[in-house]
């Protein structure tokens, strides 16, 4: 055996020395470095330090990895849960018109099934109306003939007085138009008992002179009774009864007037 080529003992143990120094300084001035002689624990701190990193940049950053504009992963969380509220409400509200809107629309069925009724009805009503109306008016003129008869001292023939009395009734209801205060009792019931029957007699001792004939007092007595005075007769017949009835109407306004005034 050659000993001159081995080498010796104390050269294998200060090369061992001077290694365990080295790994020593090492460890001290860096000791992080040592984790990496631990293998079973660096996995789980390499996974660590990733999901760190993710979470941190997912907070920090505004911009994806693409560019695009980004908010901060709770940030967008609490937008979300606030649209998602907003679009919620607006569902429930939206049902909500849905539900009056029907209800609306049956309501308006219900209405427009009711307008024939309504229409027969006022017509009904219309139609009442003008018998009334007619009526009160027939039991003036009969009324105010009446009274005629009292007042009349020349013996008028009945169409001279019916004449007569119709155009007291328009008269008067042409004065109730023009004049308010017709509409008081004490006035109005004065009106209806004295002067009115003096305009009626006025108007029919003057149908001689304005209808002769007895084809004439029969149109005239039409034209009186058509409702407005529409009945066609003669210019000739209609502007000489105009003529009386004016005269007479000027008379009854004066006597209106003072009665007003007293």
């Amino acid at each position: 055996m050659n000993i001159a080529s081995k080498k010796p003992v104390w050269i294998t143990l200060a090369i061992v020395g001077v290694t365990l120094a080295l790994l020593a300084i090492i460890a001290f001035i860096f000791p992080a470095t040592m984790d990496l002689f631990r293998p079973s624990e660096l996995p789980v701190r390499i996974i660590t330090a990733q999901k760190m990193e993710d979470e941190q940049w997912m907070q920090t950053n505004s911009v994806d990895r693409s560019g695009n504009q980004l908010l901060a992963a709770s940030v967008q969380d609490k937008k979300s849960s606030v649209a998602n509220r907003i679009i919620d409400t607006l569902k429930q509200e939206n049902q909500v018109l849905l539900e009056e809107l029907a209800s609306a629309q049956v309501r308006i069925e219900e209405i427009q099934a009711e307008i024939p009724r309504i229409q027969q009805q006022a017509q009904m009503a219309e139609q009442e109306y003008k018998r009334s109306l007619s009526a009160a008016k027939n039991a003036r003129i009969l009324a105010l003939q009446r009274q005629i008869v009292t007042i009349d001292t020349e013996n008028l023939k009945n169409e001279a007085k019916e004449t007569g009395a119709r155009a007291a009734v328009f008269a008067y209801e042409t004065m109730l138009l023009r004049s308010p205060d017709l509409l008081d009792p004490k006035v109005n019931q004065a009106v209806k008992d004295k002067h009115l029957p003096n305009f009626a007699l006025c108007v029919g001792r003057n149908v001689e002179f304005v209808a002769p004939s007895r084809s004439e007092k029969r149109l005239l007595l039409r034209y009186l009774k058509s409702e407005n005075l529409q009945a066609a007769i003669p210019p000739r017949l209609q502007d000489d009864y105009q003529t009386i009835y004016d005269e007479c109407y000027q008379s009854l306004a004066g006597q209106v007037e003072r009665q007003i005034r007293s």
